[in-house]
Formats: C-alpha cells, sequence, structure tokens
C-alpha cells in the first residue's frame, strides 16, 4: 500500500474552504436577524440555484458523458443529509448566535472519523499516526477553550437552536463521508455540479414553506450580500472542499474544519460585537497548531489507487 507525498493542491483547497466557510455565518446571522431573508427556505431556494448555475460548465459535460451515468445515481448519496444538514444550517442562524453555531456544528468531526474509519480502509493508517491524534487533541483542546471560556456564547441561543445546529452536525457528517464515497476518481468539481442540480431542485421543490415573495423587498446590496454568501459558501467553499475529500479522504478535512468556529468567533467579535476572551484566543491558536499537525499527517494516508487522471 503506497503512502501519498504532501499534496499541495488539496492543502490549498481545504483552508480556502474553511476561511469561506467561517465568513458565511456572520453573512447568514446579518441576513437573519435585520428581516431581510425571512427563513431559511427562502435562503436555501436562493443560494443553491445559484451555485448550481456556476457549475453549468461541469454539470453539462456530465449530462453529455455516458461514462458518468453511474454518478447520477451516486450523486444521490451525499445529496440526501446535505438537504437535510443545509436545511438545519439555514435555519439555525434564527434561533442561536452565529458562533455557537459553528461550534456544535463542529461536533460532526466525531461522526466523520467514525465513518471514515469504517468505509475507507485507505484512512485507517490515519489512526496509527502520532501526528494525527496529537493535531487533533490540540483542536478539540482549542475547541473546548472557546467553548468553556465564553461568558455570552449561549445568550443568544435557544434549545430548538441547539437541536438544529447538533442535527446539523449528524448530517454534515453523513454528507462528507458521502461525498468520499462518491466523487472517487470523478472530478470533484464535477461530483458537485450533479450534487448542487439535485439540491438546488430540493430547495426549489420546498421554498413555498418559507416567504420567497419577501425577496422581492430587498435591495441591491442585500441581494448582492446574499449572492455573495452563495458564491462563497457553496459554489466555492464545496468546490474546493470536495477537491480536499477525493484528495486526502473525509478524516483530515472534517478535523482541520474545526478551526473554522475561531475564525468565525473572532469575526463575529467585530461584526455583532460577541466577546472574545484571552482564554479563547489562546484556544484559537491551540486549535490552528493543531490542524497545521493534522494537515501535516496527510504524509501517512495510503494510497491503494492513484488521484490522478481524473474521470471527468
Amino acid at each position: 500500500m503506497i503512502r501519498r507525498g504532501f499534496d499541495a493542491k488539496a492543502t490549498l483547497a481545504l483552508l480556502g474552504a474553511v476561511v469561506f466557510w467561517a465568513a458565511v455565518p456572520l453573512m447568514l446571522r446579518y441576513l437573519a436577524v435585520t428581516g431581510i431573508v425571512p427563513d431559511g427556505w427562502t435562503s436555501n431556494a436562493v443560494r443553491y440555484p445559484v451555485s448550481a448555475l456556476l457549475y453549468l460548465p461541469w454539470l453539462i459535460p456530465a449530462i453529455r458523458n455516458r461514462s458518468l451515468r453511474r454518478l447520477w445515481l451516486l450523486a444521490l448519496v451525499p445529496t440526501i443529509p446535505n438537504v437535510i444538514g443545509q436545511t438545519c444550517w439555514a435555519w439555525a442562524p434564527y434561533y442561536i448566535d452565529a458562533g455557537l453555531t459553528t461550534f456544535i456544528v463542529r461536533l460532526s468531526v466525531v461522526w466523520t472519523m467514525i465513518g471514515a474509519v469504517v468505509f475507507f480502509p485507505d484512512e485507517r493508517p490515519l489512526l496509527r499516526s502520532i501526528r494525527f491524534w496529537i493535531g487533533t487533541a490540540m483542536n478539540v483542546a482549542g475547541f473546548l477553550a472557546i467553548v468553556l471560556y465564553s461568558h455570552n456564547l449561549t445568550a443568544g441561543a435557544t434549545r430548538v437552536g441547539v437541536v438544529i445546529s447538533v442535527a446539523c452536525s449528524v448530517f454534515w457528517a453523513m454528507y462528507i463521508v458521502g461525498v468520499r464515497k462518491a466523487v472517487g476518481q470523478i472530478n470533484p468539481l464535477t461530483t458537485f455540479a450533479v450534487v448542487s442540480l439535485y439540491t438546488s431542485i430540493a430547495f426549489l421543490a420546498l421554498a413555498p414553506l418559507g416567504q420567497p415573495s419577501r425577496l422581492l423587498q430587498m435591495t441591491g446590496p442585500q441581494w448582492a450580500l446574499l449572492l455573495f454568501s452563495a458564491v462563497t459558501g457553496i459554489a466555492a467553499a464545496h468546490g474546493m472542499y470536495y477537491i480536499a475529500v477525493q484528495r486526502l479522504g473525509a478524516m483530515i478535512p472534517s478535523t482541520v474544519n474545526t478551526v473554522a468556529p475561531f475564525l468565525t468567533a473572532a469575526a463575529s467579535s467585530l461584526w455583532f460585537a460577541e466577546v472574545i476572551t484571552p482564554e479563547q484566543w489562546i484556544g484559537g491558536i491551540v486549535a490552528a497548531i493543531g490542524s497545521a499537525l493534522v494537515i501535516w499527517s496527510q504524509r501517512h494516508l495510503a494510497s491503494p489507487e492513484p488521484l490522478e487522471p481524473q474521470i471527468d
């Protein structure tokens, strides 16, 4: 079983996805608390179709290529938990603060690790990597420091918000494991093009449950913010994350993504005046160092099959 070297492309893609996902909760929180976008159904009915349109250059070849027929079936594996998880993600800002949302959702790393070990033998060597476990422990320690030393983190939370966020963490893990299963050697952007199409159809069908007519009252700058959240949080972040998952597996990207809550909280302290304590800053730095160690541990991954060429 061949071990992989350091994959710069996958690492950069992963870091890009983490940064974008750290920023998006702030946008959604702003749109929610100001009443610009009245509900999660309406938000998803706009954001995912916009993303799907941006992926037409990959979707059209997928429709024409007969060798990709199997992809249309495999794509349903991540699509179903994605629809449920994205619904929870879009609704959470209406019941809970942006910072706490991202903290709770990162519980998904536990479920993802379990799924990856069960379904993907090439990721199991990570369990023998001291570097991976030290990095993961630092991630968890930093994560807990950010949560435990928060004085007002739960001030904007409700029980419904906590339940929604926990459910989101479970379905997010199922989504990532499903992505790893579906992407295989297929171009990851082609895979996401199909998944985003399926997801868009689902959210457009669910849109009447919300108040889509309220979108007509939005101003140009408000539309710009909503569309920007779609481009960054869905089109760009998911595309880069698919690249990372294909090349690094499910465990490393999921673990590194735990640093996103700290980035969100730091930015939220400026935007929403959520207080970040010195202990939380230390926790964030520890989590960032842990993420670096986890990324470094990719050298321990087994590579039973070459990553290239991909099937387009």
